[in-house]
């Protein structure tokens, strides 16, 4: 490995982690190793172990395999899209589709928008920003009492691993109604939910009527956290998103990107008062309460709860 000590940093913070010094002498450790590669790892760190020049037809499958884009400059990026890559359940995209009930739509169409660039000195923690598509789904409290029947709530599913998460900020892309004429609200609800057999059950963080801040842009709504939301046991969880705004102020809705193909558990959605008539009361899949697409698209960051090195060992 040419210039290990910044490679091996960067790995380091993409994981939140903190820097050591011993990470450079690998081959000074003392504890036994019981591997194929037992005699590798004691060697130091060297340019004349590269070899990663000889398996270029070898990536150019995996990636085709994957349908991952020609190679970054990053071989963290590489990795980091590797594996998300990999953690996905592939289905086949769907044209959008629209739900009229009373003059309303559950469901809408904006232009493709790139993803926004991650924050900054953040550590991402999850990420289907890249996965949006130009159909968004309503997932909103409405303030007055005439919209009730409309309020409606989208969830998707995120894993969190042993080492715990400490969630700072969330990141959705979203677009304005092609009838609205207000602007996008400002203030919004943000949910964490604990699984519950595939749907959203428990609340673990809830951030009622927390401030919004949209990027006309990217057409990311970003939510800062007033408090952390602490996620220190492993499993999976769910975050949802709901604006609020006045209906008749506004001249028409807000909708939360939906996204494809499929990552971990198809995405949720809840229309308690049933003002579309989707049958969709309470929790259901995205694509029984006529959505084509069966996920959200959003970005979590913040900090991986610390683990020491020492925790590791190689077996």
């Amino acid at each position: 490995m040419r210039e290990a000590e910044p490679r091996i940093s960067e790995l380091l913070a993409f994981c939140g982690l903190p820097f050591e010094a011993a990470c450079l002498e690998p081959h000074r450790v003392a504890r036994s190793v019981r591997t194929a590669s037992a005699a590798q790892v004691r060697q130091p760190i060297g340019a004349a172990r590269i070899r990663a020049a000889r398996y270029p037809e070898a990536e150019r499958r995996l990636r085709a395999a994957l349908e991952l884009p020609p190679p970054p400059t990053n071989g963290l990026m590489l990795l980091a899209a590797a594996a998300a890559a990999v953690a996905t359940v592939a289905t086949a995209p769907a044209d959008a589709a629209g739900r009229d009930a009373s003059s309303r739509r559950a469901v809408a169409s904006r232009p493709a928008q790139p993803p926004a660039a991650p924050n900054g000195g953040a550590v991402v923690l999850y990420s289907q920003l890249a996965s949006a598509t130009t159909s968004g789904a309503l997932s909103a409290q409405f303030s007055s009492s005439s919209g009730a029947p409309y309020d409606s709530e989208g969830a998707d599913d995120f894993v969190v691993p042993a080492a715990g998460w400490r969630i700072a900020t969330a990141e959705f892309a979203a677009f304005v109604g092609s009838t609205t004429t207000g602007a996008y609200p400002t203030i919004a609800n943000v949910r964490v939910y604990a699984n519950a057999a595939g749907v959203p059950g428990a609340t673990v963080c809830n951030y009622p009527s927390v401030a919004v801040t949209y990027n006309t842009t990217s057409q990311i709504a970003t939510v800062n956290l007033p408090s952390v939301c602490d996620l220190t046991t492993a499993g999976t969880y769910w975050i949802s998103y709901q604006p609020i705004y006045d209906f008749g102020a506004s001249g028409g809705d807000y909708y939360w990107n939906l996204a494809t193909p499929q990552a971990g558990l198809i995405g949720q959605w809840r229309n308690p008062g049933d003002g579309f008539e989707s049958g969709c009361a309470n929790w259901s899949p995205t694509t029984s309460c006529s959505f084509t697409q069966p996920d959200y698209a959003f970005r979590l960051s913040g900090q991986v709860l610390p683990v020491s090195l020492q925790s590791f060992g190689i077996d």
